[in-house]
């Protein structure tokens, strides 16, 4: 469970010398093992929450409680402890180009040791990766990328899984690919899984509940179902012809 508590973040902007609030008392609480969503226009503050729970970003008051742990009051070494717990999915994949598919997969094993991890076989398989474990990020598509980043952050076996914007720079059909592994990852590794996003269809695809962020405010909470209809296989011209197409 992750619980923000009246959590509130305030930039201070150096050309101006003005304040941006970009969080303002925020409270909800995520449920385990639920995929909740976090929308909201251009500097809504969606980024700055989903970095709190991690302590990529740090609040000014309040708390963000994990697994009954104040993040904000664990002292460094005690951090990254905790970190071990959480995966993290970014908007433009976050690879090493030095490093084959399978490098990149194995890299958080490098740097921490874990006590337990999936087998990388198994998790090629998952992501439908097996036969691109020695290829470097550059002979990779846009989809692939983000499919190797998603089993860096699964290999770990972590508790909660952040994901930034994780389809943005993606295409739709292959926005719906990444949904997909995303709402299997959830149900096969039991993972509480936080999304942020501005694209309406992506959370209607794979959320339970999504919270509405509006200037660094929480506007709404909304109970939502899960449709797999939302992101339809169509063709590109299906869904151009659909958008663009004159009704009269």
């Amino acid at each position: 469970m992750i619980q923000f508590k009246n959590v509130s973040k305030i930039y201070k902007l150096e050309k101006s010398n003005k304040e941006l609030h970009a969080l303002k008392n925020i409270s909800f609480t995520i449920n385990e093992q639920e995929v909740f969503g976090v929308i909201g226009q251009s500097g809504a503050g969606k980024s700055t929450l989903l970095r709190m729970i991690n302590q990529l970003e740090v609040a000014d008051q309040g708390s963000v409680i994990v697994d009954g742990v104040d993040m904000c009051q664990v002292n460094a070494n005690d951090l990254r402890y905790y970190r071990k717990d959480i995966g993290m999915i970014f908007q433009q994949f976050n690879l090493l180009s030095n490093l084959t598919v399978e490098e990149n997969i194995l890299l958080p094993l490098k740097l921490h040791h874990y006590d337990e991890f999936l087998d990388l076989n198994e998790i090629l398989r998952f992501v439908g990766l097996e036969d691109k474990r020695h290829s470097y990020p550059a002979h990779l598509s846009g989809g692939q990328k983000q499919r190797v980043g998603i089993a860096r952050a699964l290999i770990i076996k972590p508790k909660i899984l952040l994901c930034d914007e994780p389809t943005s720079a993606l295409d739709e059909q292959t926005t719906s690919e990444i949904v997909d592994v995303l709402r299997r990852a959830n149900k096969k590794y039991n993972i509480t899984t936080v999304i942020v996003t501005h694209e309406l269809n992506v959370v209607k695809a794979l959320c339970q509940r999504v919270a509405i962020m509006e200037e660094g405010q929480l506007i709404d909470l909304l109970t939502i179902t899960p449709s797999d209809s939302v992101l339809k296989s169509q063709t590109y011209r299906e869904r151009a012809m659909e958008v663009l197409a004159d009704e009269s």
